[in-house]
């Protein structure tokens, strides 16, 4: 439990009610301890101030309040999913109603932003409307902030354009693609590999996902190859290992299979069977099929043993026979393939 406020709270109900605020920000930024625990007290501090802090007697803390509700809410562990994310698109629009552009712009701009990462997640409702609806959001923050006086705020909302433009259902797909291009391009006006390095390998990556689904196989595998300057092996090993499964797959598509080949085994050094079974399971088939199609038994039969060791180590991490008989059959292809390229290896050394 939080630890309270140690005065009097009907005598002192403003100083008791502003250490709930003072702690609920304390637990929801904490690092240490069980987030998830860390997150329901932070709620229940927040919770317990507003009988104070209304609306009507102090609209400040009240607005402050919905602001941090909505994030506890948005980054919750416990309870409904669904639920959780309703509260914070709750929480949030009802600071709106308080907080308008004009006399308090950056809080506004914050909302919106944050209201439009809820709608990004919500899951009750049409999928094609929430996504309509976070994109005026981001739009509507867009209107508001710039490059010269809010440049930070303003590649951020450029960014969550462009992933909300990539990834929407209504229009042309074409043309949203295209949008998503030229937000991820202004954000790289502020997000400089030499100011922010992850932020920069991050865009770099989001474009060359967005050229692929244009078709424009060379420019997205330059982007992806762009940000392993950033993201190396040693500084963010699973984030290479991931980039280079994806580069082979780029490769593949373009039918140059010897480096396709390569990016699939550099993966395969992070992603292995006991650390990471379940990208290695996908990155070792993906080789395996690849060498098996080549008539490549030996290769084959390797890549399909790391697969295998994969699936075996997943079966061990969980509790459920259900559950493990599911992973044994969505694997049953590399099983089967691996006994099919074992077969011809041996007829074919007669």
């Amino acid at each position: 439990m939080p630890i309270r406020y140690c005065g009097n709270r009907d005598a002192f109900s403003e100083q008791w009610a502003d250490s709930q605020v003072n702690l609920g920000k304390f637990y929801l930024e904490r690092v240490s301890g069980n987030s998830a625990e860390n997150l329901e007290i932070s709620i229940r501090c927040y919770q317990d101030a507003l009988p104070i802090f209304t609306l009507e007697a102090f609209p400040q803390n009240w607005v402050r309040i919905q602001k941090n509700l909505g994030l506890s809410y948005s980054n919750r562990i416990k309870g409904d999913p669904a639920e959780n994310i309703e509260l914070a698109i709750g929480y949030f629009q009802a600071a709106l109603q308080v907080v308008n552009r004009e006399a308090f712009p950056v809080d506004w701009v914050w909302l919106q932003c944050n209201l439009g990462n809820a709608y990004s997640r919500r899951i009750v409702g049409d999928p094609a409307g929430n996504m309509e609806s976070e994109i005026r959001c981001y739009e509507a923050a867009r209107e508001v902030v710039t490059l010269e006086t809010m440049p930070e705020q303003w590649a951020l909302v450029q960014f969550n354009l462009g992933v909300a433009y990539e990834k929407r259902r209504q229009g042309n797909k074409e043309s949203h693609l295209k949008a998503a291009i030229d937000c991820y391009k202004a954000a790289l006006q502020v997000w400089t590999r030499r100011a922010y390095p992850q932020r920069w390998a991050t865009v770099q990556n989001n474009l060359g996902i967005v050229y692929d689904q244009l078709g424009m196989r060379e420019q997205h595998i330059e982007y992806l190859q762009a940000s392993l300057e950033v993201c190396t092996r040693e500084a963010f090993p699973l984030d290479w290992a991931e980039t280079q499964y994806n580069i082979g797959l780029a490769y593949l598509r373009i039918e140059r299979i010897s480096p396709a080949i390569k990016c699939l085994r550099l993966s395969l050094e992070i992603f292995t069977p006991s650390a990471s079974p379940v990208n290695c399971l996908t990155s070792a088939s993906k080789l395996g099929d690849v060498a098996f199609d080549l008539w490549r038994w030996a290769e084959a039969i390797e890549a399909y043993a790391l697969a295998i060791e994969a699936v075996e180590t997943s079966r061990t991490w969980v509790t459920s026979e259900s559950r493990r008989q599911e992973i044994m059959e969505k694997a049953s292809p590399v099983y089967y393939n691996m006994v099919q390229a074992c077969h011809r290896q041996i007829r074919q050394s007669f």
